[in-house]
């Protein structure tokens, strides 16, 4: 008897799934299986894909199968572009072994699954279905899918089947599929997969699986069969995305080079350069240099727009500059044929580390590599060395040095550093242990998060949002708990503010000075990022007159004295008054900015007066609750001064590895001073907190050891943390406003 004949209904013994399963129908077969429609205990659908030994001439084949499905099973779940694999069993008695997978939605959609008409959406059903797809739907599909092949190549597997009907959409998400073909990348196998997605080496290697992307991107950009490549559609001059089309056949152009040392060297690079696209950079003008940036300061200079246009510029350039798409003049256009042989020999020259060393051979290999990148003149073999040891260093657990080749990346080359930095934390999570581990990994997912938010980059944020709450989690500390909730409201907030004025940020972009589009950006900068020193010189270049005034006399004679500061909160006060619902609370907590400080800078014989004179408006206001948390190992006495707007570390002696939430503090010596804005690159505490509601919590024991205070003024409050010395201490407290969050 056949696999394809064997009964759903066969004994306990003969059954090819465990009986926690009620197989439904058949609803996929191929040469290696069959893919069932099963149902759990819970009553949930579910696909089962069963693999025969009958199937294979021999056992090694078959082995090899299941070993690669059993080392998958956990990889699955470290990518939501993976499909996951809920189960693996095996049934000898029946001669096979299953899966339990995801279920693909129905082709028919509808809320409630139908089992009788089922039939699992894929890649190819679309195309079938609509025809090719558009070039923006297409660089979506790219980044989740490039993003999967990335995951499973760090864990040393290969899928080596990529092409459309072994991609599923699960709710909507595209996820590879058809994983009975995944293994071993350093394992010889045979030649397997599909023939026009297989690139002329074999499919065998990381880079095919590149090849067979895009091959599959080719399909669904130009609604094409992959053995017509490279042709564009005849109607391709009347196409409405012509042009992103056109930016992205030059990705798959280099997808599917026959020569493997000219296509990418791996699916992270292909990633990066679709989520280029994806922000609307050309891939052929980022590569070459900063062109974009020189063209809007030039166009300020021609248009005379000044300072307020430029404002918009240095705004647009400094989110590039943190993002990494900003290359300095060291990198001039990478060579592709140079970069993936550079990578190569790197990654043949390390082989032993890469594919199995342990994590003392990783670090060291990683700090190896990173100190040949900075001694080769060659641009190609420094980036192939930063993008190894960055690898190397997370799978060693060196997570400091992991990030720190991201970052110079991003400073020397026209590359994604947030994307890298969520790639490799999310790599370093799949294998962390240990809540110490995850504890590390929580705070450098929001230190990442808010670099993330600085950027605007919402796709790369909301990830490294996910993981930080998943290792905040696995940490146990609620201290991480809260600051990884805290960076996912943040993240969230930011990027529905951020939606509303995407727009205006491209206008500013051609025509820096709009006066429509900087008042739009500078609103957002200060009532959702808290950043008012960018924010408040591109509202000036608005055409609200009363809302200039006040912006204008707070950016030129920035209020000192209390009568003019209260005057100054008069001002944003009126501004509430006549302004909309939305508008209304931000004005009113920009005057109680001014009027606290009014109170604080007032005289003591005044200030009760004042006090009374300015509550109605102070409580008008919202205010919201925050925690900072502070740490340091210090002798004599630290001043930290928390406002709504920065915080100030003021040293008396000596503090040594301070942190104050996800921000590291350099070593202080006596009277150095640190201030940390609480702005969108950092953002640790909401704008509107209620100091009066300030609490001190000491965590460090003993506290005998040391002294901690807190006193409160009405615009900040001050922690001061004492040790005598003559020994460092380790001193930890927590400072609440409000109920914490």
């Amino acid at each position: 008897m056949s696999p394809s004949d064997k009964s759903p209904d066969e004994n306990a013994s003969g059954s090819p799934v465990d009986l926690d399963y009620e197989l439904i129908r058949l609803i996929g077969q191929g040469g290696y299986g069959e893919v069932w429609l099963v149902r759990d205990k819970e009553g949930e659908y579910r696909a089962c894909k069963v693999v025969y030994r009958a199937s294979f001439q021999n056992d090694r084949p078959y082995e090899r199968e299941y070993e690669g499905i059993c080392k998958f099973e956990p990889v699955s779940r470290a990518s939501e572009s993976q499909v996951k694999i809920l189960h693996v069993g095996r049934r000898d008695a029946a001669g096979c072994f299953y899966y339990i997978m995801e279920l693909a939605d129905d082709v028919h959609g509808g809320p409630a699954l139908q089992p009788d008409s089922y039939v699992p959406k894929t890649l190819r059903s679309e195309l079938e279905r609509r025809g090719r797809l558009s070039a923006e739907e297409c660089i979506e599909i790219g980044l989740s899918l490039s993003n999967a092949l990335e995951n499973l190549h760090q864990h040393g597997l290969i899928h080596r089947d990529i092409k459309p009907a072994n991609i599923i959409f699960v709710n909507h998400i595209p996820k590879l599929a058809d994983i009975g073909l995944v293994t071993e990348a350093d394992v010889t196998v045979s030649y397997v997969g599909t023939g026009g997605f297989i690139p002329p080496e074999g499919p065998s290697s990381p880079q095919a699986d590149v090849y067979g992307l895009g091959k599959v991107l080719y399909e669904i950009s130009t609604g094409k069969d992959r053995l017509e490549y490279p042709e564009l559609p005849v109607n391709f001059g009347d196409l409405p995305d012509r042009a992103l089309l056109l930016e992205l056949n030059s990705v798959v152009a280099r997808a599917c080079e026959a020569d493997a040392r000219k296509r990418y060297a791996s699916a992270s690079a292909l990633h990066s350069d679709l989520m280029l696209l994806k922000r609307g950079k050309s891939i052929r003008q980022i590569r070459s240099s900063n062109r974009k940036w020189m063209l809007a300061v030039r166009l300020a200079v021609v248009l005379g727009a000044m300072l307020l246009a430029v404002m918009g510029v240095i705004h647009l350039s400094r989110k590039e500059a943190v993002r990494g798409d900003a290359a300095t003049a060291r990198t001039q256009l990478l060579d592709a044929v140079l970069e993936a042989q550079a990578e190569a020999e790197l990654r043949q020259a390390y082989h032993a580390q890469i594919a199995g060393g342990n994590s003392a051979a990783r670090r060291l290999a990683a700090a190896e590599l990173v100190k040949q990148s900075s001694t080769t003149e060659d641009p190609a073999k420094q980036l192939a060395a930063l993008r190894i040891a960055g690898q190397l260093a997370a799978e060693a657990g060196d997570l400091s040095l992991a990030m720190q080749t991201c970052d110079t990346m991003g400073a020397h080359f026209p590359i994604d550093k947030l994307a890298a930095k969520a790639g490799l934390l999310g790599q370093a999570a799949a294998s962390a242990r240990g809540p110490g581990k995850y504890g590390e990994l929580a705070g450098l997912c929001q230190t990442a998060g808010f670099e993330a938010i600085a950027a605007d980059d919402y796709d790369s944020g909301l990830k490294m949002a996910a993981l930080a709450k998943t290792c905040a989690q696995n940490s146990g500390e609620k201290r991480h708990m809260k600051e990884a909730e805290f960076l996912d409201a943040e993240m969230n907030r930011c990027r529905d503010g951020f939606a509303r004025v995407k727009q205006f940020e491209e206008i500013l972009r051609r025509t820096p000075g709009d006066p429509v589009a900087s008042f739009a950006v500078g609103q957002f900068l200060c009532f959702v990022k808290n950043d008012w020193e960018a924010g408040l010189l591109l509202m000036a270049h608005g055409t609200n007159v009363m809302l200039k005034s006040a912006v204008i006399t707070e950016i030129n004679k920035t209020p000192k004295t209390a009568d003019d500061q209260i005057a100054l909160g008069n001002s944003w006060r009126d501004l509430a008054e006549a302004a909309s619902d939305e508008d209304k609370i931000h004005y009113l907590q920009r005057a109680r900015y001014w009027y606290l400080k009014g109170l604080a800078n007032s005289k003591e014989q005044d200030r009760d007066g004042l006090r009374q004179q300015l509550n109605k408006w102070i409580q008008a206001a919202p205010t919201m609750p925050g925690e900072i948390h502070i740490s340091s190992r210090l002798v004599g006495t630290e001043s930290i001064d928390i406002y709504s707007d920065e915080i100030r570390w003021k040293s008396g002696r000596r503090a040594v590895n301070g942190s104050i939430n996800q921000v590291k503090l350099e070593d202080l010596k006596l009277g150095d001073l640190t201030i940390i804005k609480n702005n969108g690159v950092t953002r640790l505490l909401p704008d509107a907190v209620d100091f009066s509601t300030a609490r001190l919590i000491i965590n460090h024991k003993p506290k005998r050891q040391a002294r901690s205070t807190l006193t409160i003024a009405p615009d900040h409050v001050r922690v001061t943390l004492a040790h005598p010395g003559p020994t460092e201490v380790e001193l930890d407290v927590t400072v609440t406003f409000g109920n914490p969050p």
